[in-house]
């Protein structure tokens, strides 16, 4: 039984990294790289997967990763695992990603943020009532329209990744491919845009 994937690119070097070493499989259509892995087995594989990394006569000297969040229960366990196998972990950036307030956060959620974020929240939600009315909508299923998969491609190539040309819309080949993995895990009962 397959519980995980963990896809890797090997690099002779980096400005990150002088030698050779392994790169995790980053996505345009996901904010996070890494594996992919059965939530009822993570804690597991996770750690197969460190041990495996960990093996002295590994060809590799480092495994970068692009994207890795922080705080979450799968970075957690990502940390116990290189913990456990002497890995050391080395950032090179950091950043915060923008976020809003949903309508009818829970009061115990807001607690949970810093003062400073709520802040910044909060300008970044005049700043964009500025620009227009703001709503707030769950789609999900069969509320997920081939329209407004459209308008989510088009408000996602308004901004610096369209001007970059990194925006998924830039690209016809991965606009394909998004739209496409879109509707299956519609048809399948499992995608929602908030």
């Amino acid at each position: 039984m397959l519980v995980g994937v963990a896809i890797f690119q090997k690099v002779k070097f980096s400005k990150h990294f002088p030698l050779p070493h392994l790169r995790a499989l980053d996505s345009k259509h996901s904010f996070l790289s890494g594996f992919l892995i059965d939530r009822d087995c993570a804690a597991e594989t996770t750690k197969a997967i460190f041990e495996y990394l960990s093996k002295p006569n590994g060809k590799w000297n480092a495994v970068v990763f692009k994207n890795k969040s922080a705080g979450t229960p799968f970075s957690n366990l990502t940390n116990e695992a290189a913990q456990a196998f002497g890995i050391k972990w080395s950032q090179f950036r950091q950043w915060e990603r923008a976020a809003l307030f949903p309508v009818g956060i829970s009061e115990s959620s807001q607690n949970a943020i810093s003062k400073n974020v709520k802040k910044t929240i909060r300008r970044r939600m005049r700043r964009l009532q500025e620009a227009g009315n703001v709503q707030w909508k769950i789609l999900h299923n069969d509320t997920l329209t081939p329209e407004s998969i459209e308008t989510l491609l088009k408000l996602e190539n308004l901004g610096w990744k369209g001007n970059k040309g990194s925006s998924i819309k830039s690209n016809p080949s991965e606009e394909m491919f998004f739209v496409e993995m879109i509707n299956n895990f519609r048809n399948a009962g499992r995608v929602f845009i908030n």
